[in-house]
């Protein structure tokens, strides 16, 4: 059983015994004493989800709208990323915050989906007009 499922045994437990929600980044907000299986590294999923959704995507995709060697090892440095399973753990511990905020992992998953059409449609668009600059020359 991973982090996320866990996490939700704890949801499901606590939401029966209390009518106040579970926040996951109030329990489990990075102190001295964190737990060492929760790292959210650089990342502020409660600011900046989009900057995790892209992170996401240039680490474990290929091809024109994945990642590139630079831009993961970019992403790495950035966020301070030290192998794979350190990304492992700091990905299930940003969608954990992220499953609090938004409540239920289908609203995680429809935000990131959302993102990556608009970035599809923007990387699309940027492409459409090189060429489209590059015929007129």
């Amino acid at each position: 059983m991973g982090l996320l499922d866990k996490l939700k045994v704890k949801i499901n437990r606590r939401s029966r015994t209390t009518s106040n929600p579970i926040i996951f980044h109030h329990i489990y907000e990075p102190t001295a004493d964190a737990p060492t299986n929760f790292d959210l590294a650089g990342f502020d999923p409660d600011h900046d989800e989009d900057g995790f959704f892209h992170a996401v995507m240039q680490m474990e995709c290929e091809g024109q709208f994945g990642g590139t060697a630079e831009s993961r090892e970019e992403i790495r440095r950035r966020f301070r990323i030290r192998d794979e399973d350190h990304w492992q753990l700091v990905k299930d511990s940003v969608y954990a915050v992220l499953l609090g905020k938004h409540e239920t992992m289908e609203e995680v998953s429809y935000r990131e989906m959302n993102w990556r059409a608009a970035e599809m449609q923007r990387q699309l668009r940027n492409l459409i007009e090189k060429r489209a600059v590059g015929m007129r020359d």
